[in-house]
């Protein structure tokens, strides 16, 4: 990208984020979502549309009756968040997922994240 000065002027922290290869879900204190990048509705399988605007409890739920669908869908989340710092316990059940986690080390990895999103240098 090209600024008026003519020199090289860094992409936008959202452009960034959208470019992550990891799924990013952003929320807000309620955990409502706020933004969500391309790696996170092939995660979940949804688009930004209607994820955003849900909690995360919400999202973490994936349809009121036991199928096989719902099935590899929580075993596929799962797999995804096993060993993920701050991520203190997973509960998949038939349908959904409760995730335990503390807020405190999410938040600072989450800060650490678009820190370096603003500065240009998440790759």
């Amino acid at each position: 990208m090209i600024d008026d000065a003519g020199e090289g002027a860094a992409p936008s922290a959202a452009a960034q984020i959208a470019e992550l290869t990891f799924a990013l879900l952003l929320l807000d204190e309620t955990s409502t979502v706020r933004e969500v990048n391309q790696a996170a509705e092939d995660l979940f399988g949804a688009g930004a549309r209607r994820m955003m605007g849900q909690t995360l409890r919400d999202l973490l739920s994936f349809g009121d009756e036991i199928s096989f669908d719902a099935h590899l869908a929580v075993a596929r989340l799962t797999r995804c968040l096993e060993g993920v710092p701050g991520i203190l316990n997973l509960h998949p059940a038939y349908t959904s997922l409760l995730v335990d986690f503390d807020r405190s080390v999410l938040a600072g990895r989450m800060a650490a994240i678009l820190d370096r999103a603003a500065a240009g240098t998440v790759s």
